[in-house]
């Protein structure tokens, strides 16, 4: 699977423009981990945003909200006391899979910062650290969110 990728650095806050920490094609295998991530996506209402666990991993919970050939995720982490659950944003993603209107949706949830029509062609994955040290298993998810949005079905 190839698509578009590119990681912004938000972590200066929405009204500051987000820094391009990297940019480019990139190549995934839709494994197991894609799958999971993908199953998260197509589960229940598409505009239901509720956190959810994932079986793989209690590290984090996802928000998301799918709108045709476009979707975005938002990676929580509990920054609770460990009784109670206390969860924060760290990043979020905004996948996009054809070049139609359903980028332009897309581009809303990333507007504060970046232009989409500014980015790559479709089938394109943006990423955005909102908070300095985001958890490496999310980084390392970045790119498996893509895969398993843009793998065909099946």
């Amino acid at each position: 699977m190839q698509f578009n990728f590119v990681l912004l650095d938000g972590s200066r806050g929405p009204s500051q423009s987000a820094a391009i920490k990297e940019s480019g094609t990139r190549s995934e295998r839709a494994d197991v981990i894609a799958r999971q991530l993908r199953l998260q996506m197509d589960e229940g209402d598409p505009s239901d945003t509720t956190p959810r666990a994932l079986s793989l991993t209690y590290d984090f919970k996802l928000r998301r909200e799918v709108h045709g050939d476009a979707a975005w995720l938002a990676f929580m982490v509990d920054m609770g006391d460990g009784r109670v659950e206390k969860l924060e944003e760290v990043a979020f993603m905004v996948l996009v899979r054809e070049q139609g209107g359903d980028r332009q949706w897309a581009g809303e949830r990333l507007a504060p910062y970046a232009n989409i029509a500014e980015l790559p062609a479709a089938p394109l994955a943006v990423a955005v650290r909102i908070v300095e040290r985001v958890p490496l298993i999310v980084s390392e998810w970045f790119t498996k969110a893509a895969a398993g949005f843009f793998a065909e079905e099946g």
